[in-house]
């Protein structure tokens, strides 16, 4: 009897498989992780509503639904931990992210953060991004990779 394990198959064409021992290379478009997001495949602003992760056009950002608890968990904005998000863009060769916070209200400053930080999932390239949320309320986020634009809209 033969205990062999038989040899790794090779992935479809146009597929991924970041296991060692492939030989199949990256996508070319993060399209398909897009796909399965909720949003508009048009750039407008989109209500997160309790969702964790939306699409707006070419990007989609989250994890919302970790940043308002983490947000609420605090004793007040001044003890809350900055909110961790991340952007992920449909085209794999964006090199700079900026995302800018603006509280709905008026009556705080908006909070902009800059990054060419690139981190990988799996496949999937994203944008790691920490915002100082300095009150509660409803934040809309602008966020630009390249020249694509997305919109977001939360409440913390």
């Amino acid at each position: 009897m033969n205990t062999s394990e038989p040899p790794p198959s090779k992935p479809h064409k146009g597929s991924y498989d970041d296991t060692t021992g492939t030989g199949a290379k990256a996508p070319d478009s993060q399209g398909k992780v897009l796909n399965d997001m909720p949003g508009p495949t048009k750039s407008k602003c989109v209500v997160v509503g309790d969702r964790s992760d939306v699409r707006s056009g070419s990007l989609a950002m989250g994890n919302f639904a970790n940043a308002r608890k983490a947000f609420r968990a605090a004793k007040n904005v001044y003890e809350a931990p900055p909110s961790s998000f991340y952007v992920i863009p449909k085209s794999v060769n964006g090199t700079r992210v900026v995302v800018t916070a603006k509280n709905v209200s008026g009556k705080v400053d908006p909070v902009t953060v800059k990054s060419t930080q690139v981190e990988e999932a799996a496949q999937w390239k994203y944008f790691p991004v920490e915002l100082q949320l300095t009150a509660s309320g409803t934040w809309q986020f602008e966020v630009e990779v390249n020249k694509t634009h997305g919109c977001f809209v939360a409440k913390f």
